[in-house]
């Protein structure tokens, strides 16, 4: 009885010993499994894979080096794109005659230098008026700023209208100041009143552009549209364009 039971402890003691040792094992297992997934992680994220192995988080595309410059580049516009858009101008006043607009804008332009005076021709009820306008600015705000600033030592100009004036027919473009000038000079003999704004080109370099007319849609360029149409062969056909620029100085 005694032996039976001192081989039934002994029995015992050795399943639970078994039972221990297959334990410790299968925790060892799951260990080392747990610390390889985690190395693989680790190893993806510093981007130590192996050749042909999937990128963690999908596949990348290849592309030259000429692209991927290109992809860090700004993508801020440039050239004329950068140039501010001539939104908004003061209308000074509007004249039956062209002679009496060229008359006023000529004596504004010196007694208000830091302005850019031009003229704008407009069909009203049938009749062709002349608009003297003063600007430019990009806003309503910047227009309305403008005006009193100038207003502290010109009073009439509290009087002058705001207008919208993003529009213009695009006569040409030049190098130079005096090139633009010329041109508007030339344009001043066939009654057709031009101006000039000024940007800065993708090479860093001036430019000069003349434009006819400042409008705030195509249906009040119309007129002037009609006008161009019946002049000198290389007026006829001119684009509607964004007026932008800065008023030369």
């Amino acid at each position: 009885m005694g032996t039976t039971l001192l081989w039934v402890v002994l029995a015992l003691i050795a399943l639970i010993v078994v039972i221990r040792m297959v334990g410790d094992g299968d925790r060892s297992a799951a260990e080392d499994q747990a610390e390889e997934s985690s190395a693989a992680q680790v190893a993806a994220d510093q981007g130590e894979q192996t050749e042909g192995a999937p990128a963690t988080g999908g596949p990348v595309e290849a592309a030259t080096s000429g692209e991927l410059v290109a992809a860090d580049d700004p993508t801020e516009p440039r050239g004329l794109e950068a140039a501010p858009l001539a939104r908004f101008v003061l209308n000074v006043a509007s004249y039956e005659t062209l002679s009496a607009a060229y008359r006023d804008a000529v004596s504004l332009r010196a007694a208000i230098p830091e302005l850019q005076f031009l003229i704008s021709p407009v069909e009203v009820r049938g009749d062709a008026w002349y608009r003297l306008l003063a600007g430019p600015a990009t806003s309503a705000e910047a227009i309305v700023d403008l005006q009193n600033r100038v207003a502290a030592g010109w009073p009439e100009a509290r009087d002058w209208l705001v207008r919208q004036s993003r529009l213009g027919y695009l006569v040409d473009e030049y190098p130079t100041l005096a090139g633009a000038e010329e041109r508007i000079s030339l344009l001043a003999e066939q009654d057709i009143p031009a101006h000039v704004l000024r940007y800065t080109d993708d090479a860093g370099a001036d430019r000069f552009r003349v434009y006819a007319g400042a409008y705030a849609n195509a249906a009040e360029a119309a007129y002037l549209g009609r006008v161009l149409q019946n002049a000198a062969p290389g007026l006829r056909d001119l684009p509607l364009v964004e007026r932008r620029g800065y008023r030369p100085e």
